[in-house]
């Protein structure tokens, strides 16, 4: 009875999220194709509260007339008083198409400065979310085919939801998909650290601070990520900062939880685990 059970439930987590990354893949193709291989020549921040301007975050053109501090005021027509980093790229998506030049007006040191930006060329947009079609198809064949796995059903929900994320990457000109961006980013990281913290049947049980430690991340990763793209807080580039250290803080931990694994295991784990890796 409990097998069947195990069962039902595995395969409602398959129709669930397979659908949905599928989804998601096709929403964010769809979206990226509107203004195809061009992509923005700078990254922002939200506006800097309701009356505030986008921060320049990341210059994504090297040769690009602006800095990482300036704040953009205008792109084309559309006003960017106000609105989050999610807001400003949908209104600004449409300058993109076809990769023309187009005028922004930015604050720099207390002057404004007008001047004429060029898109920057992205052609290998297609090729991001590639790579993790196959975790997706791993993912699927271990949950229907491994299910007494301790981690089957911890790992299939942790590579839907980077697959998600990573798709949703390209679609974050759109509002609805960066939402998904910003859950699929906490979530995948908690659910991936937990299963490198108990990879191996040896590795278990774990310590308190060790079951602690993936949520405390993915939480900081989730408040971190929606303050930098979906609201507007006077918080100059703090968000974006400590997004970037807590990303190394989710990779150190990634490197002790395989360690930890492995020096618990015994020979035949270890070469199970070598042969993963």
């Amino acid at each position: 009875m409990a097998a069947r059970r195990s069962r039902v439930v595995n395969r409602l987590l398959l129709a669930t999220l397979l659908p949905l990354y599928i989804v998601i893949q096709v929403a964010v193709v769809r979206e990226y194709r509107t203004h195809g291989p061009w992509w923005f020549p700078f990254s922002v921040t939200g506006a800097q509260g309701h009356s505030g301007y986008p921060l320049v975050n990341r210059l994504n053109a090297p040769e690009s007339p602006v800095r990482v501090g300036d704040s953009v005021l205008r792109m084309g027509d559309f006003d960017l008083r106000g609105l989050s980093r999610a807001e400003s790229m949908h209104a600004t998506a449409p300058l993109l198409s076809g990769g023309r030049p187009f005028p922004i007006a930015i604050e720099r040191d207390g002057t404004r400065l007008d001047m004429t930006v060029e898109p920057a060329p992205d052609p290998y947009w297609w090729s991001m979310p590639l790579p993790f079609l196959p975790l997706a198809l791993i993912a699927s064949f271990l949950l229907l085919r491994a299910p007494h796995w301790h981690l089957a059903r911890r790992f299939f929900a942790g590579s839907m939801a980077w697959c998600m994320l990573r798709a949703a990457e390209l679609g974050v000109t759109n509002p609805t998909i960066t939402w998904v961006w910003v859950l699929a980013v906490p979530l995948a990281q908690g659910l991936l650290l937990w299963c490198l913290f108990e990879w191996t049947e040896a590795a278990r049980p774990l310590r308190a601070w060790q079951r602690v430690l993936p949520w405390v991340i993915a939480l900081v990763t989730a408040a971190s990520g929606t303050a930098w793209r979906l609201l507007t807080l006077p918080t100059g580039l703090w968000p974006i900062r400590i997004f970037l250290v807590n990303g190394i803080c989710f990779l150190s931990a990634a490197g002790i939880g395989l360690a930890r694994a492995y020096r618990r295991s015994g020979a035949l784990e270890r070469r199970q685990l070598r042969w993963v890796l």
